[in-house]
């Protein structure tokens, strides 16, 4: 996890602050609801290199919780320079009520690839978005359930597969031609699974697996062989077909009670409206059952609501990012879901169940009531009903940018040397880091350019090297 990145953690050992935060973790026993570990004063990079340090010194995996997408997005690549791609974006998905069938499902089938990688263990970090946890999940069993894996060989049966991928959230074509669609044609099973760039094509012997290759989907032709393949879900609210007759029951059930409600109080159109909106969505649900705009019937789909933290076990640390922030965010987002769903409601498009689609504040952090929690705060605010709060101080200055500004950086570099700091320069490239160093040079500012990241950090001396984060701090 990082071992090239060493150097840049020295500095952190050096800290007291820093070692007792380790300290506090360093314990079997998660921290009780009573007990938070506040982080006080670091800006948003040095978030990320705090969270690499305290990974790399406990050996621990972690999921890290933004305030908004545009934040988790920064942090990600923050975290995909210390962890390069053992760091993984959980984004955020539009949740749809309206039939909408142009919606791009790249969001979805980025979820998808992450949970599975959740579930393989393949990660260090999970950045994600308090608006992107909000969204209520299938358990981990179900979603594992529907992940098959087939080899050269294997036997299997083309009418129980068509099905499986029909329950998977794949779509019938005559011809795959984007991802989420699979085709049948006599021995041949094309599939364009969700987490490649090419189909997949099996032909069979029989019912028995003969070959699997990728193969353009333009052309036809044959990309690479395969000695197997895993086929994950095209959908992330997963239906099997035992659970469908349930829920329909449910939705006739409440549709009932609801027009036996409204009756005397609304009049005889808005009535039929409902009825008639409903009673089509019945309809699609026994046709085909995905079907644009399903997304809000996901309470009914849903057995039991499962959150992104029922994914990880309970070694990994989570680290909250402005808890304030996260509050208004998560207040922000209820309120506008609960406004839409009041308007159609108003105009008979839905029940009333089909609000109760997201995870308020206290179901999110009630789910992490089990997990160590560290809360980020760059100014710490005052902390209401809890009982023991341990709070450490690792306060950071973010620097300003220099783009354009050679002699701002010329003059800092100068005073920082001057006063013995260590000093490591992001410079994205090779060649932009060397091309700096020269006119760091020629400015009278000694500087050294290091390829790789094992130079040794010396009290006033300059390392340039490649990589970059999104601001830079001291």
């Amino acid at each position: 996890m990082g071992e090239d990145m060493n150097y840049l953690l020295e500095p952190l050992l050096e800290m007291e602050e820093y070692n007792g935060v380790l300290k506090q973790l360093n314990t079997s026993k998660p921290l009780n609801e009573s007990s938070e570990l506040i982080v006080a004063g670091p800006s948003d990079s040095q978030k990320a290199h705090l969270i690499y340090g305290i990974c790399t010194h406990l050996n621990r995996k972690a999921l890290f919780i933004t305030f908004n997408e545009m934040q988790a997005r920064r942090f990600y690549e923050d975290f995909t320079f210390f962890l390069d791609e053992k760091a993984i974006l959980f984004p955020a998905k539009e949740t749809v009520y309206y039939d909408v069938e142009a919606k791009s499902n790249d969001a979805i089938y980025k979820r998808i690839v992450a949970i599975d990688k959740i579930i393989q263990g393949d990660y260090s970090i999970i950045i994600t978005s308090i608006d992107a946890i909000s969204n209520k999940l299938v358990s981990k069993q179900l979603f594992t359930n529907h992940i098959l894996e087939f080899s050269v060989g294997s036997v299997i049966n083309t009418q129980q597969l068509i099905e499986n991928f029909t329950v998977m959230g794949y779509e019938r074509a005559d011809m795959v031609e984007g991802k989420g669609q699979f085709a049948v044609r006599g021995g041949i099973i094309d599939i364009f699974t969700v987490d490649k760039d090419e189909p997949i094509r099996i032909e069979l012997f029989g019912d028995e697996i003969d070959s699997i290759r990728t193969f353009d989907a333009f052309s036809q032709r044959s990309i690479t062989r395969l000695e197997q393949v895993r086929i994950l879900p095209a959908k992330e609210v997963i239906c099997p077909t035992s659970a469908r007759s349930g829920i329909l029951a449910k939705i006739k059930k409440d549709l009932n009670n609801y027009i036996n409600k409204i009756k005397g109080k609304k009049d005889a159109e808005f009535i039929k409206q409902v009825r008639t909106s409903i009673a089509y969505d019945i309809e699609r649900f026994e046709s085909s059952f995905y079907f644009p705009g399903i997304d809000r019937y996901t309470s009914y789909i849903l057995n039991k609501a499962n959150n992104l933290s029922d994914y990880i076990n309970d070694e990994n640390i989570v680290f909250l990012d402005e808890s304030v922030r996260l509050s208004q965010r998560i207040e922000n987002i209820i309120l506008e879901n609960n406004e839409l769903c009041k308007t159609l409601l108003e105009k008979g498009r839905i029940l009333p169940e089909n609000a109760d689609i997201l995870f308020d504040y206290e179901d999110i952090f009630s789910a992490l009531d089990d997990k160590q929690k560290v809360y980020l705060e760059t100014i710490l605010h005052k902390q209401k009903d809890k009982k023991e709060v341990e709070i450490f101080n690792i306060l950071s200055k973010q620097n300003p940018s220099y783009y354009g500004f050679s002699e701002l950086l010329v003059n800092d570099l100068k005073t920082l040397k001057n006063s013995k700091s260590k000093v490591v320069i992001m410079a994205g490239t090779r060649s932009r880091g060397e091309k700096l160093r020269d006119n760091l040079i020629i400015d009278g500012v000694e500087a050294e350019y290091c390829h790789s990241h094992n130079a040794s950090l010396i009290p006033g001396k300059v390392i340039i090297t490649k990589g970059s984060l999104n601001k830079g701090f001291q």
